[in-house]
């Protein structure tokens, strides 16, 4: 009945476990034999639904890099402090070394 439940879960759109759970307590869907123990053993035997992943995880804030553009222009044969800032980005599956 575990793999019944996850099929009717992707059936009805993937929604979140709490809002699959109350379908059946509500009887929303007639002559369903799925028991809340069915939909808590799927949950239990498979993995996270990656369609419901998708849709309802938020990007994390990423840290910012902090660019100086105040910088005494100064002849080459001097000591400078530098500051490079250098990151990977990821386009398209190609990786890109990006520098300032």
């Amino acid at each position: 009945m575990a793999e019944y439940a996850r099929n009717i879960y992707h059936t009805i759109g993937h929604p979140s476990a709490h809002d699959f759970i109350i379908f059946f307590e509500n009887n929303v869907l007639i002559n369903c034999p799925i028991t809340r123990r069915d939909i808590d053993n799927s949950n239990n035997i498979f993995v996270p639904d990656l369609g419901s992943l998708k849709g309802k995880t938020t990007r994390s804030s990423l840290v910012h890099v902090k660019i100086y553009t105040n910088y005494d222009h100064q002849p080459m044969n001097k000591n400078l402090n530098l500051l490079l800032v250098i990151d990977i980005m990821l386009l398209s599956g190609i990786l890109f070394l990006v520098t300032i």
